[in-house]
């Protein structure tokens, strides 16, 4: 072999390590998203360079989920960690707490984001009533449930790929910019259809879905739990019960994950219609299409109860 093939071959070696070495990173960057609305976003930031892995995938409520041993492994096995936050996911906070420090965790719930019908609500009231309103719903974890604020999720999560990954950079962001286009679609398709149940008055289960109230002013009129995995005080549903009894037809709705016997004693109300929301869409199949697939199941959820006559 002559001194010039065998640069050559040297040269060629040595291109082939550098993209087995990029391939073996890119093959080693684990992205795991906590709960299914969270995972279909990051799934779609990534799709087409990483399959991110779904941490609660056997349902049941993430406010008081306890880890199975292969989940625990999956959390610390970890690169990126996206989780919505300390209020929605608290079984994590310890684990997180003693994750390696090359980790990223990356928490979506940010207080300080407000859809443009949130800004017109407050825009109603006054200084005082603002800032209340404000305080009340600064840290509700629950913002998947509008899609203007999953459009922020969207920039957040483009921002951390790309810093984790910037070999895709350009991939990640093209995505995110078909992501949000496809939210602001899905959010016109939304208002127009609970446009029509805007004055009917519902009751839910628990508190998580003022961020999509707000956004498509609905009339919620009460929840029938703060915590839905404690006890229901009698005092609590006495007089919950006397504020329904003033409307004639009402519709409350449970949640697959908590006690259905929570909401047995309203059901004796004569204009009581059940119905049911999954703000997680157990039922819908993971990844890139079960966010649009869960906001319209909830969509079609609402209007078919609260169109009742």
């Amino acid at each position: 072999m002559t001194i010039g093939s065998r640069s050559q071959c040297i040269a060629g070696i040595g291109l082939l390590l550098v993209s087995l070495w990029g391939s073996a990173a890119e093959a080693t960057l684990r992205v795991v998203a906590t709960i299914p609305p969270l995972h279909s976003l990051v799934a779609q930031v990534t799709e087409g360079v990483i399959e991110p892995q779904l941490l609660l995938s056997r349902g049941g409520s993430p406010h008081g989920y306890s880890l199975r041993p292969s989940e625990m492994r999956m959390v610390h096995a970890a690169d990126l960690l996206f989780w919505v936050g300390p209020e929605m996911e608290g079984f994590l906070h310890q684990t997180i707490a003693r994750l390696d420090a090359g980790t990223v965790v990356v928490a979506l719930t940010d207080p300080g984001v407000h859809s443009e019908n949130e800004h017109d609500e407050h825009d109603e009231h006054d200084e005082h009533d603002e800032h209340d309103e404000h305080d009340e719903h600064a840290h509700e974890p629950h913002q998947w449930l509008n899609p203007q604020l999953a459009e922020h999720w969207i920039e957040r999560l483009v921002e951390q790929m790309v810093l984790a990954d910037p070999q895709h950079a350009q991939r990640y962001t093209e995505n995110g910019a078909a992501a949000i286009e496809r939210l602001r679609q899905l959010d016109q398709t939304l208002e127009r259809q609970l446009s029509t149940v805007q004055g009917r008055p519902f009751v839910v289960h628990h508190n998580a879905y003022q961020h999509l109230v707000d956004r498509y002013r609905l009339n919620l009129i009460g929840v029938v739990a703060q915590n839905p995995e404690g006890m229901l005080g009698a005092r609590s549903v006495s007089v919950l019960l006397n504020e329904l009894a003033q409307y004639p037809k009402v519709c409350l709705f449970g949640e697959p994950q908590f006690p259905r016997h929570q909401i047995r004693p309203f059901r004796r109300l004569p204009g009581l219609i059940v119905g049911e929301l999954d703000p997680l869409g157990r039922d819908v199949a993971p990844g890139v299409e079960h966010y649009a697939q869960m906001m319209r199941n909830l969509s079609a959820a609402l209007k078919a109860c609260l169109s009742q006559e």
